[in-house]
């Protein structure tokens, strides 16, 4: 078995520069801010101008149909689990009444089965 020794360099090849450092001044850590939570928490902040819809649900006698409308304008909608519906509202399709859709969708779903009746 050949085994070639590797020559170890044992001198560096860049030159040692000795240099002053800066000294490092002791610091001491700053103390955080005091954070006042009544400023940041609890703000209330919403587009809307509360007193005009208090005063429009007023006028137009529907204050008594919304009840909680005001509150979560101002604190923002329960995100738990709303109240019940008692009632759902779904209004007809006047289109369907007069039978337009009926009637368009019938003929363009019927098949043309002679040349006859293509022309």
């Amino acid at each position: 078995m050949n085994v070639d020794h590797v020559p170890l360099v044992t001198t560096p090849t860049m030159e040692i520069t000795p240099a002053l450092s800066a000294p490092i001044p002791n610091t001491v850590q700053p103390l955080a801010p005091v954070t006042d939570l009544c400023q940041i928490l609890y703000k209330f902040i919403t587009p809307y101008v509360l007193e005009a819809w208090r005063w429009a649900l007023h006028d137009a006698g529907i204050s008594q149909d919304y009840p909680n409308l005001m509150h979560d304008l101002k604190f923002g909608s329960p995100i738990g689990n709303p109240p019940s519906l008692d009632f759902t509202f779904i209004p007809k399709n006047g289109a369907r009444e007069r039978g337009t859709v009926e009637n368009s969708s019938a003929q363009a779903a019927r098949p043309v089965n002679s040349v006859a009746e293509q022309r």
